[in-house]
């Protein structure tokens, strides 16, 4: 979610354009970093309910083809991002639960082949 409210800090793609769903720029709460997040509460959880709202509206859609587009790309992207976080996190080999600002510029950095 940082990602797509601030890609161009997080060294995405050239060309970026920021998530505008919440405004622009993005709510402070949701750019701020939590540095103990816990279940349930702080900016990481609500980053994630975020993502939970969008896959639930666009689920019940399933006529829709931009809906259904959206859903796949946004569920396939948040499984390789939590994949590149795992990676990222036995690199760094991280004792306790760094915040995601910490974490996703390494995370950004995986390479692998899952993406053409």
């Amino acid at each position: 979610m940082l990602a797509l409210l601030r890609p161009h800090i997080y060294g995405c793609v050239d060309g970026a354009v920021p998530c505008r769903l919440f405004g622009y720029p993005a709510p402070l709460q949701l750019l701020r970093a939590d540095p103990n997040p816990h279940s349930g509460t702080g900016p990481d959880n609500a980053r994630t309910n975020i993502l939970e709202a969008l896959t639930a509206h666009w689920n019940t859609m399933p006529e829709n083809q931009a809906a259904a587009l959206a859903l796949n790309r946004l569920q396939d992207t948040w499984r390789v991002m939590r994949l590149h976080v795992d990676m990222a996190l036995r690199e760094l080999a991280l004792g306790g639960r760094p915040n995601a600002h910490y974490i996703i510029g390494k995370a950004l950095e995986v390479q692998d082949n899952i993406i053409p």
